[in-house]
């Protein structure tokens, strides 16, 4: 048994610091919710399941740009 839980998944958008760069954006499922600055996915989980977010992000940007992502190794 068990109740389903509703849960509000909130996640700040990656931003670009430069106008050179461009970000799209790929999701499953689409956020429910979306605006400049984050996106909201609001997901009814039965007891004892799991749900998955997936997103995707594919950047362009000028061959001659260093881009640095920011990732600790």
């Amino acid at each position: 048994g068990g109740a389903p839980v509703r849960l509000r998944i909130e996640e700040p958008m990656p931003q670009s610091r430069d106008e050179r760069i461009r970000l799209a954006f790929r999701h499953q499922p689409e956020p429910a919710e979306k605006d400049t600055t984050k996106w909201v996915w609001i997901m009814d989980v039965p007891a004892r399941q799991t749900q998955s977010i997936e997103t995707g992000v594919e950047l362009s940007a000028p061959a001659d740009m260093i881009i640095d992502f920011g990732w600790r190794h």
